[in-house]
């Protein structure tokens, strides 16, 4: 299935680059940028990485452990970038931090056990937070120096032929059928394609951390679209769970004094 999308993201990752040559002409790459393709590969492979212990994590751990550990590539993404790009990291955002992770959880929350094995699916958790932190991390350090559309289509091609090389891989895609392929082609085309384009964008004026915290309100937004759209009311935790999300963000936009 992430194979799929990943392609689908590609297909109109590419499309939509085409449709702006063919308006504006070929953008060429600025002498900086021919220096780039070290960070397309690497954002690749820690595409295909995240992906795949993303799985591990959701299969191991109860929904609501596993979301807040993969989560915790906000506080991994904030302290790399305050190591490698010299970020600073505020008091306000480590509480807006904090406070949005416990609504995440909140959220997500069902009754049940921790897991089937909470030491393994909490490592690849640990791996998963690592590997999209590090991906916020470079995409910050490059964004102002790259076309994004460019830039995110040489990654999603390179995580495309990776999984291909996978064994069973290709075979998955080809058995989609029908409302499945159309789906997964309309999940594409908002998350790894579009969200990941407004990503880079969003890299250009804000830190490494604060892009990686917005994520968090994701799960609020489809708790919102899914009221409409498929008639399910939200629970009480997770409107509260919701409402944490919300505030700590806010919190995190403090301006520090």
């Amino acid at each position: 299935m992430v194979l799929s999308l990943l392609f689908f993201a590609a297909l109109f990752n590419t499309l939509s680059f085409a449709v702006k040559a063919a308006r504006g002409g070929l953008p060429a790459r600025s002498s900086s940028e021919r220096l780039l393709s070290a960070p397309s590969v690497l954002l690749s492979v820690l595409t295909v990485l995240g992906n795949f212990t993303a799985s591990r994590t959701i299969e191991l751990l109860h929904p609501a452990v596993a979301s807040v550990i993969i989560q915790l590539q906000v506080l991994f993404a904030a302290t790399a970038a305050y190591v490698w790009l010299r970020e600073g990291i505020s008091a306000a955002f480590a509480v807006g931090s904090i406070v949005s992770l416990v609504g995440v959880g909140m959220m997500q929350w069902r009754d049940g056990g921790m897991g089937s094995n909470v030491l393994l699916g909490t490592l690849f958790g640990l791996a998963t937070a690592t590997a999209f932190g590090l991906m916020q991390v470079i995409t910050r350090s490059v964004a102002s120096q790259v076309d994004p559309l460019r830039f995110n289509a040489e990654r999603l091609w390179l995580a495309v032929l990776w999984l291909s090389l996978l064994p069973g891989q290709l075979s998955g895609v080809l058995a989609l059928r029908g409302e499945t392929v159309v789906l997964t082609a309309v999940a594409a085309c908002f998350g790894p394609f579009l969200a990941r384009i407004a990503l880079i964008y969003a890299a250009r004026y804000l830190p490494a951390g604060l892009t990686t915290l917005m994520g968090l309100l994701s799960p609020v937004v489809v708790l919102a679209v899914s009221v409409p759209l498929l008639g399910t009311l939200p629970r009480g935790l997770e409107l509260a769970g919701g409402a944490l999300a919300i505030v700590g963000t806010l919190i995190a936009l403090r301006p520090s004094r």
